[in-house]
């Protein structure tokens, strides 16, 4: 017989405050449901004013790398709320902002060149991917030896199994970035990595693909440039501690003692709050740069979002956020 967990660290189907979660995950799944449409109707401003979609294009990056990505993630933290899974939410949150950074640094100028920069990076990141799984290659070498020193394979008693690298595929990807117009922005990435190198001396330093055209080597100088550090020190100084296993005992225990249930809906107005924030305006940062006939955003949020948004902060929140300015 399935164990039963103790009810009052897990309850798997509670009835108080039922109605809030749905409203709230009811407000989110606007937010989704409109993104997507948006999303479709770009796709098809795409297909009319140029060549076919693909994903090695400035398009593609920005509809199906970077944009697609942020509905996703708001997706499973629709469903996390949904479930009371609170503190979760967060990771997803985390996974949102840096993608809305991203989205807005490639859209705010010279879209091109920065949605190119992202893809040169994919494309070396997709070559050090296959020669690793080659164990007679130096990244296979290297793999094989984190394999050999980790407990978990150790106990599993299987060799580390070799796939020979495609050269042919490895030789496309070499192409690609040597052709127009990869070859100018590769030649510029490559040079950063190598002043970049030889600044630190020591090892080799990841070089972000947004360093390329000025937004820095981190998120955080990323997110300084966009006017949005506070955000970011609240969601990484939040996030960080969960993603790394250091929430530590904070909001861990109840008042009147005793340990709180794992499915605490607690914070979800602060997870929720941002989550509505960051999809209106990825939606928003999309509609404007691809316009899209017949797409009103404005209306949209002001009639299926505003007044939710209002109920969700109104007197619950504790934090001073002002990208809603940005929307409306």
């Amino acid at each position: 017989m399935p164990t039963t967990p103790p009810l009052d660290l897990l309850d798997r189907t509670p009835t108080d405050g039922a109605d809030f979660i749905c409203r709230v995950s009811g407000l989110l799944q606007e937010v989704i449901n409109y993104g997507l449409f948006v999303l479709k109707e770009c796709d098809r401003v795409v297909g009319q004013d140029s060549e076919p979609l693909e994903a090695k294009d400035e398009h593609g990056v920005i509809l199906f790398g970077i944009y697609m990505h942020i509905i996703e993630m708001l997706d499973g933290l629709e469903l996390l709320i949904s479930q009371r899974a609170i503190t979760p939410a967060f990771l997803q949150l985390r996974s949102i902002f840096e993608s809305l950074l991203y989205l807005e640094w490639i859209l705010q100028k010279d879209t091109k060149e920065r949605a190119l920069a992202y893809l040169v990076e994919d494309i070396y990141d997709r070559i050090y991917l296959h020669r690793s799984f080659d164990l007679s290659t130096d990244e296979g070498k290297q793999l094989k030896k984190l394999y050999e020193k980790d407990i978990f394979m150790i106990s599993s008693k299987k060799p580390l199994e070799s796939i020979p690298v495609n050269e042919d595929k490895i030789k496309d990807y070499i192409n690609l970035l040597n052709k127009e117009p990869y070859n100018k922005i590769n030649k510029q990435y490559l040079a950063l990595k190598e002043k970049t190198s030889q600044q630190i001396k020591k090892r080799k330093k990841y070089v972000p693909w947004y360093a390329l055209h000025g937004g820095g080597d981190s998120i955080k100088i990323l997110a300084d440039t966009l006017y949005k550090p506070y955000t970011y020190w609240f969601l990484y100084k939040k996030c960080s501690a969960i993603i790394h296993g250091q929430n530590r005992l904070k909001n861990r225990f109840l008042k009147g003692g005793g340990a709180k249930p794992l499915r605490d809906p607690s914070e979800i107005d602060q997870v929720s709050m941002f989550a509505i924030i960051f999809g209106s305006l990825a939606i928003k940062l999309l509609i404007n740069y691809y316009n899209p006939k017949g797409i009103d955003f404005l209306s949209w949020y002001h009639k299926e979002i505003k007044s939710g948004y209002d109920w969700l902060i109104d007197g619950n929140i504790k934090v001073e956020y002002k990208l809603l300015n940005e929307i409306t």
